[in-house]
């Protein structure tokens, strides 16, 4: 056992905000150095869910999963030095680190290597640099990604000006319940702009916005997917068939009498 299995009972827990039950798999998985583990107990630690805040225990989890090259842990490694939780801040370091997860794909890294590029602040300022890291995290659905596109060609911002387009991506960041997002195609509808006026479409998306941002949703953690293993096929005895064992027996011997009578 790698300790997948009680990431995934953890991960049910957190799910349901049982914390502590949740934790309790998690260290029996990390007991095992299994990554995922590391990554999600760091995110206990680093939001104080179910334990109180510590970001330097936090650092101490995503460290150890980051060496085994976690993309979730060097994401949010990155995010501790981005902001400098618990760290000094390394705005250089939180980069390098969001490049290697998002080496992996993984749609946070871009998602913020593209904040990073918008903003220009620890970086020189690159809007289609920016655009393409979005875009590629958008391809996975990643809320923000998308309702960062929807934004950027909402204010032809670095990119030609086209509200439908933004629309098309408000909508979809908004099928991932992205409340920002919400609340952008509420104004939409409102206001009338570039979309017919409809006061209680856009009464509903904003409904919609206030439940999201009152009720909102734990931070992401690392779930994984156990396969279950291929049972051995058994090879069952005849009588496990009902008793057919003694009627093929019974059978064979009245064969062999009139065999041996003939």
């Amino acid at each position: 056992m790698n300790g997948d299995e009680d990431v995934r009972l953890g991960s049910r827990y957190y799910e349901q905000r049982d914390y502590e039950r949740a934790r309790g798999y998690f260290e029996r998985a990390a007991e095992q150095n299994n990554s995922a583990a590391l990554n999600n107990l760091g995110v206990l630690y680093s939001h104080g869910l179910g334990v109180p805040r510590n970001h330097l225990r936090a650092r101490q989890y995503y460290e150890r999963a980051a060496e085994q090259n976690n993309s979730y842990a060097l994401n949010n490694l990155g995010d501790l030095y981005r902001f400098g939780l618990g760290v000094e801040r390394d705005v250089e370091r939180a980069r390098r680190l969001y490049e290697k997860a998002a080496e992996q794909n993984n749609a946070d890294a871009l998602y913020n290597l593209g904040l990073l590029y918008h903003d220009g602040v620890y970086v020189k300022q690159d809007l289609e640099r920016a655009r393409k890291y979005c875009e590629k995290a958008a391809e996975q659905n990643h809320g923000d990604a998308l309702n960062y596109l929807g934004g950027i060609y909402h204010d032809g911002y670095g990119v030609k000006q086209d509200f439908e387009r933004a629309k098309e991506y408000y909508e979809k960041a908004a099928e991932q319940n992205h409340y920002n997002a919400l609340n952008y195609l509420g104004r939409l509808y409102q206001n009338g702009h570039r979309v017919q006026q409809d006061s209680e479409r856009a009464r509903e998306y904003y409904e919609k916005s206030w439940k999201l941002q009152h009720n909102r949703q734990p931070p992401k953690i690392q779930v994984v997917q156990v396969q279950e293993q291929p049972q051995a096929q058994q090879v069952m005895e005849p009588q496990e068939y009902g008793g057919y064992k003694q009627k093929y027996l019974k059978y064979k011997n009245k064969y062999l009498k009139l065999k041996n009578y003939k």
